[in-house]
């Protein structure tokens, strides 16, 4: 997905540009707009981003529909409390609201095994048998270190997830309350 999301943005940006260059569509709706008249003087950066803005709209579109479809997935597939929910054993996640990938939401890994999604400023509650847990969350570059959690009996652990910018990339951080 992040893939697809920078191939777009770069497409985007090569044919925003592009365009505004040669002056042909979409850019030039706008230099219409901006200098109606011929001859007219037409501002050149802020017509680049208008464009760039337009064609970043459907992506921009499409990853806000994909967020509200898998939160509505969560919220009818469960995670809700119910009658059992203080008798069992667990993890419960929570997810700091950040701006860095926001749209995108993080998985979490339980010896290995990938066994759920967090969005940002979200909890996750995946229950388990008493015992020890490697615990790890987000994607191959941006892997947290394992955290070793214990879960007691009728107890939950809590675990919180921050995303800390490293270089151009960012690391997912797993921190025990």
């Amino acid at each position: 997905m992040r893939i697809f999301i920078y191939i777009y943005i770069f497409a985007a940006l090569m044919l925003s540009f592009g365009s505004l260059i040669m002056e042909t569509y979409p850019a030039l709706f706008f230099i219409n707009l901006f200098a109606p008249n011929p001859g007219d003087k037409y501002p050149v950066g802020i017509t680049g981003l208008v464009t760039l803005l337009v064609l970043l709209l459907p992506m921009i579109a499409l990853l806000f529909i994909l967020k509200v479809i898998r939160n509505r997935k969560s919220s009818e597939t469960g995670y809700l409390i119910d009658d059992d929910y203080f008798n069992k054993s667990g993890i419960h996640f929570m997810r700091e609201k950040q701006m860095q990938n926001r749209l995108i939401a993080s998985p979490v890994f339980i010896n290995g095994e990938e066994r759920g999604r967090i969005d940002s400023g979200k909890k996750l509650f995946i229950e388990l048998q008493p015992g020890t847990y490697e615990v790890e969350a987000g994607r191959k570059g941006e892997r947290s270190d394992k955290l070793v959690v214990q879960v007691q009996a009728n107890q939950h652990a809590q675990v919180s997830i921050q995303i800390v910018p490293a270089g151009l990339k960012s690391k997912h951080v797993l921190d025990t309350m």
